[in-house]
């Protein structure tokens, strides 16, 4: 990540943009060696970090930095969703339910409907998950 942040700064000519997309894609590997270690929080962070990135958004990034895909065979169409995903499923493997659900509502406003549909039925199953984790929570009344 600093070889990352020195390229950046390295001169004029400086691609930024560039270094961002590789910034965000190594946070996002980061992320999933973190989730894979069980490390949910850290995952988070990772995965935090690289949605909040100006450069995730774009939507034509996979096309201007189609050397990166070539060269590293990385998936830059799918990296925003992938990166949404990702934070919602570690915010909610830490237990934190509320966390989980705001990220979701951010994921589900910021893809666009594409997206949206290509990933309906993980968001049915992640809604389920998160109504499974809150059921013991639930408050039950009884009506005299």
């Amino acid at each position: 990540m600093l070889f990352i942040k020195e390229l950046a700064t390295a001169g004029p000519n400086a691609d930024l943009l560039g270094c961002r997309v590789v910034e965000i894609y190594l946070r996002v590997q980061l992320g999933i060696k973190a989730s894979d270690g069980a490390r949910h929080d850290e995952a988070a962070d990772h995965f935090t970090a690289a949605v909040n990135a100006s450069a995730l958004s774009s939507k034509i990034i996979h096309l201007i930095y189609e050397d990166l895909v070539m060269l590293f065979g990385w998936d830059l169409r799918s990296l925003l969703l992938t990166t949404h995903q990702k934070r919602c499923q570690a915010f909610l493997s830490a237990g934190k339910l509320d966390e989980a659900l705001k990220a979701h509502q951010y994921m589900m406003d910021a893809i666009d409907e594409t997206a949206k549909a290509s990933c309906h039925d993980w968001s049915n199953e992640f809604k389920e998950q998160c109504n499974t984790l809150a059921a013991p929570y639930a408050t039950t009344s009884t009506a005299p």
